[in-house]
């Protein structure tokens, strides 16, 4: 029986001697697909430790009492906690040596950010207010503008307004401390941005065939790239002819700006990544992990969004 490393040596030497360029495709292709499986499995095995890691330090988070001895975590330990997991993910992805992984890793930072906001400041515990804490005339008060003839009767003196009662003073254990429970459902949200990367590593499904497309101006540029932290020029962006597709794009959450000529020479409509004109529809972020992988940029409407399917763009807006 010939091995399979045999099979492709005869098969490759066959190629060279039939077409030179027909066998060097043949080795490029083989070795980019070879790459992006040791990517995956690279960054699968960062992401188990990373997972792992922040189970253990999980289980050791210390339970007090919070606000009416309910048990509680000790709100700067979890927030701690929270930004190590961070710092730990960005450590993962640059131990695996790949610039286009930040887009994946944008994604992550994201995800992980929006659930941290829910721990950063405790509930609002009031304060004074209402028609007691504004300033104005005392009421019950009547000023005379001519001098009477004879004197006023004396009116019996109104009773006192009860006093208004005080804002309860806030618990202190609330600015310190975090329920357990509310501290279990943020961490489950860091958990699944852990486990989602891991996913998709171990799957090998890191990249996605993204097709774009734009009306009413069916040829427009689309531009997208990863946002990046770091100091220094910007990513080179990936341009993509509207209506046509991408393939071999690495999952994450890119920036984006598309373009259309006009009428006009000197004019171009733009739309890019961002909350979009005052008053309309936001745009959407380009979600290449949790959004689907078809994207419609509707220049009649000043925004762009995620579809289910090609056809969706080509529709007028309703």
């Amino acid at each position: 029986m010939i091995g399979k490393s045999v099979r492709l040596s005869l098969l490759a030497g066959l190629l060279l001697v039939a077409s030179p360029s027909a066998y060097g495709q043949i080795e490029i292709n083989i070795r980019i697909g070879g790459g992006r499986e040791k990517l995956a499995k690279h960054l699968a095995k960062e992401m188990d430790q990373v997972r792992m890691k922040f189970g253990a330090d999980r289980v050791a988070l210390p339970i007090v009492k919070g606000p009416g001895g309910v048990p509680a975590y000790p709100r700067q330990t979890v927030l701690d906690l929270i930004d190590a997991t961070e710092k730990e993910l960005d450590h993962a992805v640059l131990r695996v040596n790949e610039p286009k992984l930040m887009g994946l890793e944008n994604w992550a930072e994201t995800e992980i950010e929006q659930s941290r906001h829910a721990l950063e400041r405790p509930a609002g515990t009031g304060g004074p207010g209402g028609a007691a804490s504004l300033p104005g005339f005392r009421t019950g008060v009547v000023f005379a503008s001519f001098k009477p003839r004879t004197p006023p009767r004396k009116a019996p003196p109104k009773p006192e307004p009860p006093p208004e009662p005080e804002p309860p003073k806030p618990d202190p254990l609330e600015a310190t401390t975090v329920p357990v429970a509310q501290s279990n459902s943020v961490l489950d949200q860091v958990g699944r941005v852990i486990e989602r990367l891991f996913v998709l590593a171990d799957k090998n499904d890191l990249e996605v065939n993204l097709w774009v497309g734009s009306t009413p101006k069916q040829h427009a540029q689309f531009r997208f790239w990863a946002q990046s932290s770091a100091k220094g020029s910007p990513p080179a962006p990936t341009i993509i002819q509207t209506n046509s597709a991408k393939k071999h794009v690495l999952r994450g959450l890119y920036e984006y700006k598309v373009s259309a000529p006009t009428g006009s020479k000197s004019v171009t409509e733009i739309l890019e990544s961002g909350p979009g004109p005052a008053g309309g529809v936001p745009n959407e972020r380009l979600d290449l992990v949790n959004g689907s992988t078809f994207f419609c940029c509707r220049f009649d409407g000043n925004y762009c969004h995620h579809v289910d399917d090609p056809k969706e763009c080509q529709t007028e807006r309703r």
